[in-house]
Order: structure tokens, then sequence, then C-alpha cells
């Protein structure tokens, strides 16, 4: 898509990751209506296969994420830090 990913991480602080991407704002509204049905078929159709590896220590945020994710049609994998 012609963008950036950056990432940065400080140990013990966690990590920042910022993505960049030039997309070009539609013509008209009724454009922007009409493809806006169809990207948001497209996006499900893209999250149906889409696996999500999250990596986070803390259980109450690991849990959030699964609640949020819970009715969407995608495979999640957690995991965290062993000591």
């Amino acid at each position: 898509m012609g963008g950036t990913l950056d990432a940065t991480a400080e140990p013990g602080r966690g990590a920042m990751f910022r993505l960049a991407l030039p997309l070009k704002r539609a013509a008209s509204q009724v454009v922007a209506e009409e493809t806006d049905a169809k990207r948001t078929s497209q996006r499900d159709e893209a999250l149906r296969t889409s696996l999500i590896l999250l990596a986070e220590d803390h259980p109450t945020n690991r849990r959030v994420v699964e609640l949020i994710l819970k009715d969407h049609p995608v495979r999640l994998v957690t995991v965290e830090k062993v000591s």
C-alpha cells in the first residue's frame, strides 16, 4: 500500500508501533458511501483469514483484547512472558 511501519522499544517500558499509509480522500460522499459497503465486505473477508498474535504479559490486558475480538472472525493467539 506504499506505507511505512516503524517500531521503537525500551526495555521495561514497552514498545510503540507507527503505521503510516498514503491514503487518498474519496471524490464525493456518494462515492465514499458506495465504497464503504465494499470496503466493509473486503475487511470482513480479510478478517476471516487473519491470525492475530497478541504478546501481552498482563492477564487483564489479554482478556480485554479477547473480549473486544470475540465477535470478530479472527483467530487470536495470545502469549505471555514466562519468568
